[in-house]
């Protein structure tokens, strides 16, 4: 099915792109051809390492479907597919692309969903059945659409939330959030869904995200799960860590020679130069290069601020060389030939998701992204040239996907920075974990450039391997000590991720659109009936938290907070929106 999908979507190919996609095929085959050598009773945890952009997730997609019907044929069951990766800013493109594969199960001709416009594909998908596929993360639509007897109909708001959050799919799209925090927990609601674990095939995209500490717990975990439950779990990544011990048998490798598809993707040069930069140095020298070069530029910082910061900078440096820029309605200010985009998450989801829509896009005016690191892992954006703070290695490899991903003539450029304050503070201490970057340090020197053959093969390994060295594995047996000695109420604890502040959603009303959603909201809130309130409030809820951010408590000022003792979240109003919001940077910091 999707060797035939394929061909109808990548038709048009240019030139470079058929190039990668020969390098993309040759994968495709080598993974889905080592089925052969696959035994379904004993090779349970198994793994795809390949390039970013090598098109791992149709590759994924299509061995899980093809490892469906060899379970099927020779256990004679046929298993579930859970697909799970951990950033929610990738969610709805994966599952939109397994969508469009499974529309020709739903009779839809692929090539009439491709020449139909952005807004009517969507819809088309949309009207899938939820028996078929879904998707499950908390800010996702609760609506279950399914099929009786050849009629379409949803279900009910609260039997639509039950099938949902009990998986009941065939293919289900979720978040590492939702997978392990159903598989370590305590409460009911979550472990809903675990016997639909069961007998099932499990991808886990982008497993770098993985925190080390719990490297040891999550190893027990998915074998566990795999032995005793039948499963098949499938890890993927560019960037593979050691939570299994390839040389101690306990994960098999699909892809047999992972330095040839790194050779084939030699696409960047890393330039490091850790000595320690100021910021405002920093800036000065990416404003000087936007304006001397004719090329796609992104900057990738460690923190919100510190992008608001630049954006402000370069858009004066801008607006003092070509004269007053354009803001459209998402936020992108547009010059002549030149498009500044400011991504973080300070920016309400609606425009945050257009941003990255229109950084995808190959257009005639070049693209200058100024962003955090949500851009890291599985957004499909390309650009010739990338700085990026100092951050742990996985990261910046998977930052330098984003540099070009189409292998064009012109070799990409990857510029490695230690940035500090004014007050000579690392910038990178205020995101990451020493260990990590000591980590990164140690492997890669203060000073050097690599090319990307040598830089992934060589240095990774090395790299895990002092994370290893430098690291803890307390935070895991910890946990692993509770589930041995079955104190339940201790397992609350457990967080994949934790975050290292208090934060407080808030409700941005940007526009006359988010005004009527939160009217609806503030009339569904006064409803007596906690019941009804709940249930009236599930079928607006997508609507409405497009227009919700997560800020930092102690940075929101009392303006956003008059209304969390009412409704338990921030709001900003229309009439407060200039002192509160701002339309390309995002929410204000620190006004009162």
């Amino acid at each position: 099915m999707i060797d035939r999908y394929k061909e109808v979507r990548f038709s048009g190919s240019e030139k470079s792109d058929i190039n990668m996609n020969m390098v993309r095929n040759e994968a495709y085959e080598e993974v889905t051809s080592s089925l052969e050598r696959i035994d379904v009773e004993r090779d349970r945890i198994l793994s795809i390492e390949l390039p970013t952009g090598c098109g791992k997730t149709l590759t994924a997609f299509s061995f899980a479907l093809k490892l469906r019907e060899k379970v099927k044929k020779e256990l004679g069951f046929t298993p579930r597919i859970i697909y799970s990766l951990p950033f929610l800013s990738i969610i709805d493109q994966n599952a939109e692309v397994f969508s469009e594969v499974l529309a020709g199960i739903e009779g839809i001709s692929w090539k009439d969903l491709f020449d139909m416009e952005e807004e009517d594909r969507s819809r088309r998908l949309g009207e899938i059945s939820s028996d078929l596929i879904l998707k499950h993360h908390h800010l996702a639509d609760v609506v279950y659409r399914t099929k009786e007897e050849g009629e379409e109909f949803e279900m009910d708001v609260e039997k639509s939330l039950l099938l949902i959050e009990g998986w009941h799919s065939e293919i289900v799209v979720t978040t590492f959030v939702q997978f392990f925090h159903s598989l370590i927990t305590n409460r009911n609601r979550a472990a809903r869904k675990f016997h639909n674990m069961v007998n099932s095939i499990i991808i886990l995209d982008e497993v770098q995200s993985i925190p080390y500490k719990y490297w040891v717990l999550v190893n027990n975990a998915l074998k566990y799960l795999a032995e005793e439950y039948n499963c098949w779990v499938v890890l993927m990544t560019a960037t593979l860590p050691l939570i299994f011990r390839e040389e101690e048998g306990e994960i098999k490798p699909l892809i047999r020679n992972k330095q040839k598809y790194f050779e084939k993707f030699n696409r960047v040069e890393y330039d490091f130069n850790l000595d320690g930069k100021v910021f405002e140095e920093f800036k000065q020298e990416v404003l000087d290069e936007i304006l001397e070069s004719d090329k796609d530029i992104m900057v990738v910082l460690n923190t919100i601020e510190s992008s608001k910061d630049l954006y402000s900078f370069v858009k004066e440096g801008l607006e003092r060389e070509y004269g007053r820029g354009k803001v459209t309605e998402e936020g992108v200010l547009e010059f002549e030939n030149l498009e500044l985009i400011n991504l973080s998450t300070h920016i309400i989801p609606i425009h945050r998701l257009e941003r990255i829509r229109r950084a995808k896009e190959a257009g005639e005016k070049r693209k200058v992204i100024i962003t955090t690191q949500l851009i890291e892992a599985g957004v499909d954006i390309s650009v010739n040239e990338i700085y990026r703070d100092l951050a742990p290695l996985d990261c910046i490899i998977q930052t330098a996907g984003r540099c070009n991903r189409n292998n064009e003539e012109e070799k990409g450029a990857v510029k490695i920075v230690n940035l500090k304050d004014t007050e000579n503070n690392r910038v990178f201490h205020q995101i990451y974990s020493s260990t990590l970057i000591g980590a990164t340090q140690d492997v890669t020197g203060e000073r050097g450039k690599f090319e990307e053959r040598d830089f992934v093969t060589i240095f990774l390994s090395n790299y895990y391997d002092h994370v290893r060295e430098r690291g803890s594995e307390e935070p895991s047996e910890k946990v692993i000590k509770v589930l041995e000695s079955l104190r339940f109420s201790e397992i609350s604890d457990f967080r994949l991720i934790k975050e290292d502040y208090w934060k407080l959603d808030v409700f941005v009303e940007v526009d006359e659109e988010a005004k009527q959603i939160w009217s609806k909201y503030e009339e569904i809130m006064k409803k007596e009936d906690r019941f009804e309130r709940r249930r009236e409030f599930l079928k607006m809820k997508k609507r409405f938290y497009d227009y919700v951010i997560s800020v930092d408590a102690k940075k929101i000022g009392a303006i956003v907070t008059e209304n969390v003792s009412k409704y338990n979240i921030g709001y900003v109003s229309l009439d407060d929106l200039e002192r509160k919001y701002d339309l390309e940077t995002g929410f204000i910091t620190g006004r009162t």
